[in-house]
This record gives C-alpha cells, sequence and structure tokens, in this order.
C-alpha cells in the first residue's frame, strides 16, 4: 500500500473534475434546496457541424431557454459566450474534451450535466425550462467494491450502497481507492435505470523517480515528505498509479509543487528543478570601515549580500559618525544598489606652537596625515575621533600629543617645544637641490630620511633625465629616475625611482652632508631595530592606506615610515607592486651589473637583502655622513 493514506489515485481523465471534489458526504445539492425550483436540462441534438467560423478548434453548446438570467459554466471553464438572452438563445464556445455542464438561474436549483466525449467543430444543444415544484426526484442506487471506494455523482460524494436522490438525466460517476484502478463513467438515470454496479480492478505499485538540479531537496508527496534528493540528482521511491500533489522544498530555494499522473507503464520520471530564493544588496559604504548590520547581525567585510527576499533593516554605523537606518525590500533575482556616505561627526582644533615656525602634522588613527601646516592654525570640520599632533623644528626636540575632537566642540591646544637635539640627527628635516624637505630620524647613531629622495637633480646642480619610454629606459647605461607608472602624483607620496647609474654618479645623488646608504649601512640600520627578522616592521609605515593588507608586523615605531614605492624594470614588463613591496638602493655593487638592495613587503615583518639589476628603477633613502 501507498504510504501516504490521504493520496488520491485516479486515471489521467480524472484531472478535468479535480475542482468539483469536496471533502464531506453528502447527498447531492439538488435534494437540499427544496425552496427552489428545478430547471429541466435536456439535450435534444448533438452535431459535428462548422457553425462558429472563429472557434473551428473548439466545441460549442447551444440552449434554447425562456428562463430569463440563465448562465452556462463549465469545469474546463468557456472560452467565449456568444449568447443572445433577449431572444432565448444562449451560445458558449468550449473545450473539446469531456467535462460537466452547469446551468443556473436566479429562482432555480443548480443543474449538472455532462458532455460525454466532444470533438472539435462539435455542437451540443439543449432546452432548458422549469419544471413544476411537484416533480419528484429519483432515487437510485450505487453499488461498489469495494464499499470503501470513494465514490462523486456530479462531484457529489454518496457511499456504495446508499440510496440518493438525483434529477433524471446524464450524470457523471468518479469511483477512487487507493490500491485501484481508478473508473470514470457517464450513466443515464431514469424511472427504468435505478441501479449501478461497479467493481474496481486492483492494481500494483510501480518505481518513480523524481529527479531536481538540487541535492538535499525534500521530496513531499500528498502532504507527506518521502526522502530527499541525492547526489545524483534522483529520489527513488513506489507508488501506486494515480495523480499525485509534488512538491520539492529546499531552504534557500523557491518551492516548487506540480501534479504528477504515475502511470502504470512508462518511466514514470518526473523533473521539477528549483531556483535559488534569494535577492542581492550592493553595498558602496563610506566610510569603508563602517560596520554593517542587516537585522542587527553584523556582515563584516561582505559588500555583495545574497539575501531571502523580504523586508530588512539595514543600519550602518561607525564611531564619530551619523548613524544611518532604513528598512529595504529584496526582491527575486533583483539586485538592489545602496551608496551609503555616513555624515562624519565633527569638531574645531585651535592650535598654537613655539616656536612659530615649526611643522605640525594632525595624524588620524590610521596613520595617515590629515593636515599639516608651520605654526599656529585654526582648522574646522575636523572629523571627530582620535589624532596624534606631531610638532618638528629646526635645534627642537619633537613633540607628540594625542588629541580628541569632539562633535561641535572646539579643542584648544598649545604646545611649548624643548629645544636640543634627538640622536645622531642636527636636525629634524633636510632639503635637496630641487628645494624639497624632507623630515629626518635618528636610529641608533644614524640619521635617516624619514621620507623618499624625490630630488631632480644630482648635488651641483645637473639635471637628471626624466626617461618615460620603456624601450628608451632599457637602453641605458646612465643616470635617470621615472615616477611610478608616469604619474607625478605617485611621486608626490612615494618619491622618484631611479636606476643604480643615477646611485653611482659622482655629481652625488644626495643633498650635501648624505649619501646613498652602504650595505653595511643598511645591515647597521637592520641591527640597531633588532635584526633583520623583525626589523621590517618597525620600518614600514602603519595602515593600509598605502600598504596592502595585512601589512604584516607594522609599527613604524622607528618613525622610518617606510612606504611601498613598486619598482621598474629594465624590460617591456616596466612598472611592478606599487602597494605591496618598497625596495631601496644601497651604493655596494655585487657585481658587473647587479647591486645590493633591501625589500619590505606587504605580507612580512622583516628585511630582505637581495641584489637588482643595475637597470632597475628603485626607491633612494639618504643617510647622514
Amino acid at each position: 500500500m501507498k504510504s501516504t493514506p490521504s493520496a488520491v489515485s485516479c486515471t489521467v481523465a480524472l484531472l478535468l473534475f479535480f475542482s468539483l471534489l469536496i471533502a464531506e458526504s453528502i447527498t447531492p445539492q439538488l435534494s437540499h434546496a427544496q425552496d427552489l425550483r428545478r430547471l429541466d436540462v435536456e439535450r435534444i441534438a448533438s452535431n459535428r457541424v462548422a457553425v462558429f467560423q472563429d472557434y473551428t478548434r473548439y466545441a460549442a453548446v447551444i440552449v434554447e431557454s425562456s428562463v430569463p438570467n440563465l448562465r452556462i459554466n463549465s469545469t474546463l471553464g468557456i472560452v467565449a459566450d456568444l449568447s443572445e438572452p433577449a431572444i432565448g438563445v444562449y451560445r458558449v464556445i468550449i473545450e473539446p474534451r469531456p467535462q460537466i455542464l452547469t446551468f443556473e438561474a436566479p429562482g432555480f436549483m443548480q443543474t449538472r450535466i455532462g458532455t460525454g466525449p466532444l470533438q472539435a467543430r462539435q455542437v451540443v444543444e439543449f432546452t432548458a425550462k422549469p419544471q413544476s415544484r411537484s416533480e419528484n426526484l429519483i432515487s437510485v442506487i450505487f453499488n461498489v467494491t469495494p464499499a470503501d471506494a470513494r465514490i462523486a455523482v456530479d462531484g457529489e460524494l454518496i457511499r456504495s450502497g446508499e440510496t440518493v436522490a438525483l434529477p433524471a438525466g446524464t450524470r457523471e460517476v468518479q469511483i477512487e481507492r487507493e490500491g485501484y484502478r481508478a473508473i470514470s463513467d457517464f450513466v443515464e438515470v431514469s424511472e427504468r435505470n435505478i441501479q449501478f454496479n461497479y467493481r474496481l480492478d486492483e492494481i500494483d505499485i510501480v518505481p518513480v523517480r523524481i529527479r531536481s538540479n538540487v541535492e538535499g531537496a525534500r521530496v513531499v508527496i500528498d502532504g507527506t515528505e518521502r526522502g530527499e534528493i541525492d547526489r545524483s540528482g534522483t529520489r527513488g521511491l513506489f507508488l501506486y498509479p494515480g495523480s499525485y500533489a509534488l512538491q520539492l522544498t529546499q531552504t534557500g530555494f523557491v518551492s516548487q509543487s506540480r501534479t504528477i499522473v504515475v502511470s502504470e507503464e512508462g518511466d514514470n520520471e518526473f523533473t521539477v528543478n528549483l531556483t535559488r530564493n534569494i535577492g542581492e544588496l550592493a553595498l558602496t559604504v563610506t566610510p569603508a570601515d563602517a560596520t554593517v548590520l542587516i537585522n542587527r547581525e553584523e556582515v563584516a567585510g561582505q559588500r555583495l549580500l545574497e539575501l531571502a527576499p523580504g523586508r530588512y533593516r539595514l543600519e550602518i554605523e561607525k564611531e564619530h559618525y551619523e548613524p544611518l537606518s532604513e528598512t529595504i525590500d529584496i526582491a527575486l533575482n533583483e539586485r538592489l544598489s545602496r551608496d551609503i556616505t555616513l555624515q562624519a561627526h565633527t569638531g574645531s582644533l585651535q592650535f598654537n606652537v613655539t616656536p612659530g615656525d615649526a611643522r605640525v602634522e594632525l595624524i588620524d588613527a590610521t596613520g595617515r596625515t590629515v593636515n599639516e601646516w608651520n605654526g599656529l592654525s585654526l582648522l574646522r570640520n575636523v572629523k571627530a575621533g582620535p589624532y596624534t599632533l606631531r610638532a618638528t623644528a629646526e635645534g627642537h626636540l619633537p613633540e607628540e600629543q594625542q588629541i580628541v575632537i569632539v562633535l561641535d566642540e572646539t579643542l584648544r591646544v598649545s604646545i611649548l617645544m624643548e629645544e636640543g637635539f634627538i640622536g645622531a640627527c642636527r636636525s629634524t628635516t633636510i632639503t635637496d637641490i630641487d628645494g624639497n624637505t624632507y623630515r629626518t630620524v635618528s636610529i641608533g647613531d644614524q640619521c635617516w630620511m624619514a621620507e623618499n629622495l624625490n630630488t631632480s637633480r644630482y648635488r651641483d646642480g645637473s639635471a637628471i633625465p626624466n626617461v618615460r619610454g620603456n624601450t628608451d629606459w632599457t637602453r641605458l647605461n646612465s643616470g635617470a629616475w621615472a615616477y611610478y607608472r608616469n604619474r607625478r602624483s605617485n611621486g608626490r607620496t612615494y618619491g622618484k625611482l631611479y636606476n643604480w647609474h643615477a646611485v653611482n654618479d659622482r655629481r652625488g645623488l644626495c643633498p650635501e652632508g648624505w649619501r646613498v646608504p652602504s650595505d653595511r649601512d643598511w645591515t647597521i640600520l637592520e641591527d640597531n631595530l633588532g635584526g633583520r627578522n623583525i626589523a621590517g616592521g618597525k620600518l614600514k609605515s602603519t595602515g593600509t592606506q598605502h600598504w596592502r593588507s595585512p601589512n604584516t608586523g607594522a609599527t613604524n615605531e622607528s618613525a622610518f615610515s617606510a612606504l611601498p614605492g613598486g619598482w621598474r624594470s629594465d624590460n617591456i614588463r616596466s612598472f611592478s607592486n606599487l602597494g605591496s613591496n618598497g625596495l631601496w638602493w644601497s651604493s655596494s655593487e655585487d657585481s658587473t651589473d647587479y647591486a645590493w638592495l633591501r625589500v619590505l613587503d606587504h605580507g612580512d615583518a622583516s628585511v630582505s637583502r637581495g641584489n637588482g639589476n643595475k637597470g632597475y628603477g628603485f626607491s633612494v633613502r639618504c643617510v647622514g655622513d
């Protein structure tokens, strides 16, 4: 037996009448409306005549009747209604298949009549007239084996062996039981034809395969779960021949339902594919590190979200910014794009410093210099949050102070710098032949530039050629420089890239009193910072504004502020690795074609010592003599 007791097993023809079945056992509707008159509907002709030229693919019903407001319906629906009630002629176009016609009018009981088999261009004619109130229904009996089979006459349920009252005429009979072959029949009820006997034939269960594109989808037959789709995309089971309601469901997918008809013969294979039950939310958020929450759950690092269709609460927040909260609607298979900029809380900074020509930097929590100036200043609309104020001046010890800008408030800060020098540097800045000023930093007994060299001339004022073309660069055997990808904006941040011929030029690349560091100078620097394995992190600037994530080990505790300026090769590949690597020349040769250099990497806290082709372009840092 089938494992779903409530299932209905029937033949393909029964699909035409499912909408008429109800789940209660009563005698026909006509026997319950004693206060209404009945319609006497009689079939008078059935011809195959092409009388409706626009509907040659369909059948037609013509009814002659004096009953006002007569309405005709069908279990398969009406294709077209061409009735002329004013002259008592009703014409409807219907499908050329067996069906039940319903005749009704105000003050009259419904009357149902089966059409029997129909063909295209066939016309069935009826008359409909009121019956007298004294006319009686006919008592009939349906005897069915097995007795507990489900029996429906004109869509009304009855019991086997029970006497029921039916009007005379053609009646449709449907009989079914699980494990038996269903019967669909039309009978003529009359005074002489009052008993009808039926016996259902037993049938065997048959194998059925349900296929789907989603592994793990749950298979539900007539409301009962019958397993899941396996990794081969199939669920096999056994069912009795008949009609079933099949549903496939899976989390994250749109459930699909359909009626399947299992036959005694045939492959009985049914495919139901599911589609993703998602829409997309594409977010562009400024600032990029703001916290995004969907229904109060954080979606860290995600900016293209897959969500089930529905309504959500979107919240975006960041300290010192005005938070955003809004309701969004996600539609199936659609992308909602939102470009959101949070409004920063701002305050003001009133700053004074002695000496008055001191250079001042305002550095945010990521290590980025957001403003710089000399002497006193009044800054308005500064984003609220923590900052570092750094002041440097010739002949004075550098000063740093931690401050917090508060919403709609003015912070007043004064710094009095102490005279003196730190370590090996006699000055906090150095200026090159072009007038570029660089910060300096003492590390051990060495004084280093804290920025990459950006000069376009040698120490004696001679020009260093700017060579832009890749072919020209590869042919060089003399000094030259280039901006990364020939963009001046890169020079403002990362300085220039020089070949080793410029480093080794006797006219001097660094300012007076400074030199390009030797391989030994670099080794001393590494030792002063704890050795090559950890010195890289102490040299690199912090954050990921310039360095690619993760910028491993970066603390910049040396204040060297190493930046990833990339490099230029001496072949057609040209520029590479901006943001990933910083590479600096030494003045020491390794061989005829190579010289020693140092490399820092975004994914490593160490310093790498290597040799580079003299024709390549790398950054330069100068060290004090």
